[in-house]
């Protein structure tokens, strides 16, 4: 086991610090890439204190293990053999099941060309050595915790639209194209995360990682989710009653409708209705 105190490499990586008081239990699982193995072990063992860890030598083991593990954000060293870090952010970024995952680079300061050439590859953000392991561990969280909370707000906001979710522009463009998958099949309840996977040609396992890692639902939550969402569209164009819309969005019944209705959004459809078109007579039945 290396120690802080006689390991000579870490002030070239890691600066010295006064350790933050308790330890936060581990939530977010992070795929740490670097082929020096004293390194590897000495911050994959800081990382430990605040997040799950997987450990790999380079990007082809990353990769690797990527494909083994869920993971919610990836810290890589450039410069490895086999696979390089820019080759591995490059091949993460290109593929749909996985270009959703966070991508942090850590590099010399004066690299400037490495940090052009990885925002191209699209990295979300570098850390530059020597770095304050707390600096490092707040801009992970930074980075996970923002995804988070907008995560909650599309779940929770009926209009939160998904280019405010900060996602990659291919991620973007699923998102979409799932929405719109469900929204032609809205009417029919029996819609199902099976028939949505063959939609898209995903399986179903690769599916419920894809949406859960995006909206922070499983795929059943997110195609009730989208029902609720085009149902609050309905309510505010006016042209229904809430009687006739619950129909209109695949649920079969009024009631379980409303209290379906006010878990996601806080209010009754009554109520939505209400505040949002305050001059208008309400059509509920």
């Amino acid at each position: 086991m290396i120690s802080t105190e006689d390991y000579n490499m870490h002030d070239e990586y890691v600066r010295e610090e006064e350790t933050a008081e308790g330890k936060e239990i581990p939530s977010y699982s992070l795929l740490l890439v670097e082929d020096n193995p004293e390194i590897l072990l000495f911050l994959g063992n800081k990382l430990l204190e605040t997040f799950q860890v997987i450990r790999a030598a380079n990007g082809a083991e990353a990769w690797e293990l990527l494909q083994q593990h869920p993971v919610h954000i990836i810290v890589s060293d450039i410069m490895m053999p086999v696979m390089d870090g820019m080759a591995l952010c490059r091949k993460i970024k290109s593929e749909v099941d996985y270009c959703h995952i966070p991508f942090v680079f850590v590099t010399a300061k004066e690299d400037i060309n490495s940090k052009i050439e990885g925002l191209k590859a699209g990295a979300e953000a570098y850390i530059e050595k020597p770095f304050s392991f707390n600096h490092l561990k707040s801009q992970l969280l930074s980075l996970l915790e923002n995804r988070r909370k907008e995560r909650e707000a599309f779940s929770q906001k009926p209009f939160f639209p998904v280019h405010n979710l900060h996602v990659s522009k291919p991620d973007e463009e699923f998102m979409n194209r799932i929405i719109e998958i469900i929204k032609k099949n809205l009417t029919d309840e029996n819609f199902s995360v099976e028939r949505l996977a063959d939609a898209v040609c995903m399986s179903r396992s690769n599916l419920l990682r894809k949406i859960k890692m995006l909206s922070g639902l499983p795929p059943v939550e997110f195609i009730k989710l989208i029902r609720l969402k085009r149902s609050a569209e309905l309510i505010i164009e006016g042209r229904y009653r809430i009687g006739e819309i619950c129909y209109m969005v695949g649920i079969n019944s009024p009631s379980y409708f409303s209290q379906l209705f006010q878990k996601q959004f806080g209010k009754t459809p009554k109520e939505f209705e209400k505040e949002n078109r305050p001059n208008k007579k309400l059509n509920t039945y």
